[in-house]
């Protein structure tokens, strides 16, 4: 599995995964356009690594969770679009 992430001048964290439970292609998969760092972990969602998750949280990094093979994808995250899912606290 490929990620990314990069941290945007607004301080959020971007992270990409090219594989993951994706609406588009997975039906029981739920899309969520903002969630908690506690919804994460009471649902269980594979954002990423959760040591990577409590730090982000711990240090208040939000985090954008976005497709990077979609084209474009990454431009708009730095460019500060609303692309993908927002973790905050």
């Amino acid at each position: 599995m490929d990620k990314l992430a990069l941290q945007r001048r607004d301080g959020r964290v971007a992270a990409a995964k090219s594989e993951t439970a994706d609406p588009e292609k997975d039906p029981s998969a739920t899309r969520y356009d903002e969630i908690s760092f506690q919804e994460v972990y009471d649902k269980g969602l594979n954002v990423m690594d959760m040591t990577a998750i409590t730090l982000c949280q711990e240090n208040k990094l939000p985090i954008i969770v976005f497709d990077m093979n979609k084209d474009g994808n990454l431009s708009k995250i730095v460019d500060g679009e609303n692309v993908g899912t927002l973790v905050d606290l």
